[in-house]
């Protein structure tokens, strides 16, 4: 069950603030690009606000398709899909990124072909199935964090990177409430 501040919006639960708010992240960054617009549905299964779909359209015109649930299974995975392929990322049970090109081999020498690409991140999986939450990251964030904080050093992501990600959310939101797609606010001057 989650924790009482995940289960209502207004103290920073739902699928969007709590899940979503960190594809957004992703999406910029990955595509370096920033959120045009957005347009959500979010409905509440078993606590408020807790299943989400998210469009995102960036500055090129790429559509970003989501979705979020905190009701149903813990996964956390991302597909591209491109003209010539997949890329696939399964943050819980994959140690790297796993590509699928358009010449369609057949499933089981597909997945030989993974296993492969796994051996030279195996030293990774190791430190993966060890570290905290099953993510060697948080520790290194962390501690990137507090190294930047005690030297007074610039980091990124920094607090404009979380204003853009909440002011996506925020145009999310208001269109989950119009039915259409809500222009993302801009930096304050």
């Amino acid at each position: 069950r989650a924790p009482a501040w995940k289960q209502r919006r207004v103290s920073g639960g739902g699928a969007l603030l709590d899940l979503a708010s960190h594809h957004v992240d992703l999406v910029r960054f990955w595509f370096e690009q920033k959120v045009l617009e957005a347009r959500a549905t979010i409905k509440s299964e078993r606590v408020e606000a807790d299943t989400a779909t998210l469009e995102l359209r960036l500055e090129s015109g790429l559509l970003i398709q989501s979705f979020f649930s905190m009701s149903s299974v813990d996964d956390d995975r991302v597909e591209i899909y491109g003209r010539n392929g997949m890329l696939s990322v399964d943050r819980y049970n994959s140690w790297s990124v796993a590509i699928t090109d358009l010449r369609r081999a057949s499933a089981p020498i597909r997945r030989f072909g993974q296993v492969l690409s796994w051996l030279p991140h195996s030293r990774f999986a190791l430190s993966k199935l060890l570290a905290p939450g099953q993510e060697p990251s948080f520790t290194a964030a962390l501690a990137h964090f507090v190294v930047a904080a005690q030297n007074g050093l610039q980091t990124s992501p920094n607090l404009e990177d979380g204003f853009h990600s909440l002011a996506v959310i925020t145009a999310a939101e208001e269109s989950a409430r119009t039915g259409h797609f809500v222009r993302v606010s801009s930096l304050p001057e």
